[in-house]
């Protein structure tokens, strides 16, 4: 996929001015680790066999010469920098790369664990693991775009998801360079747009979800637009913008 210009590199990067207040993660300092990694302020020392083996990205990286400087990744002091990521996430990203086969069964995750999955889905991409990007993947479609059991009333799990989720999933098939991507922008943007439309979600609370996520934003405004172009009527899409405070 190519890279939005928008976007920073996703090539990790060397440590050069210290950083004040860094920490050693709580779970994934590992004393047997041998790379040393920087995500804001937190320090991760893992097993780099999970990085490489995974990511074309991170296998090229540990391959180059060091000509001669230090080796970055050996030190708390020369970490491996990623940038454009948040610590929780990468906690994430970590979480299943060290998970055993019997915890990666799809069916064995609970939705409350999507915004974990997603967080591994947009990491796996950024950094070119496709088996991992491939699972994490597998896993919102099964879990989140097909209906559940007839016990459950056929209902869809997107339909329930709450507005940060929808969010991120939208901001997630809008990177991801597959043809059903689309395809599921769409369903997320009905599932938004039909709870501001019977005022179940006021549009302000949908505008603080989508904050941090612009495109999914846009992809509302884009759509209110469209439904005035074809159906000659605004829909109740910014009920409410005015009244609340």
């Amino acid at each position: 996929m190519a890279p939005d210009a928008s976007e920073p590199q996703s090539t990790p990067t060397m440590a050069s001015d210290p950083v004040p207040n860094v920490q050693r993660d709580k779970i994934h300092y590992h004393p047997t680790g041998d790379c040393i990694i920087r995500v804001q302020n937190t320090l991760f020392k893992i097993h780099k066999f999970h990085l490489v083996h995974n990511s074309t990205v991170f296998a090229d990286m540990f391959n180059l010469p060091s000509g001669g400087q230090q080796e970055e990744g050996l030190s708390d002091d020369s970490p491996i920098i990623l940038g454009s990521l948040s610590a929780a996430d990468f906690r994430f990203v970590l979480k299943y790369m060290y998970a055993g086969a019997m915890s990666m069964q799809i069916d064995s995750i609970p939705l409350s664990a999507l915004r974990e999955i997603i967080a591994v889905a947009e990491f796996a991409d950024k950094y070119e693991m496709m088996d991992l990007n491939k699972w994490a993947l597998s896993y919102i479609s099964r879990r989140v775009f097909v209906f559940v059991p007839p016990g459950d009333k056929g209902k869809v799990p997107l339909m329930s998801l709450p507005e940060p989720d929808l969010a991120a999933l939208h901001g997630l098939y809008r990177r991801i360079d597959v043809e059903v991507g689309t395809e599921y922008q769409d369903l997320i943007m009905d599932a938004w747009i039909s709870r501001i439309e019977t005022n179940t979600l006021p549009i302000t609370t949908a505008l603080h979800a989508a904050e941090a996520r612009r495109g999914a934003l846009v992809a509302a405004f884009h759509w209110s637009t469209c439904s005035v172009f074809l159906l000659g009527t605004a829909p109740s899409l910014w009920h409410g913008i005015t009244s609340e405070k």
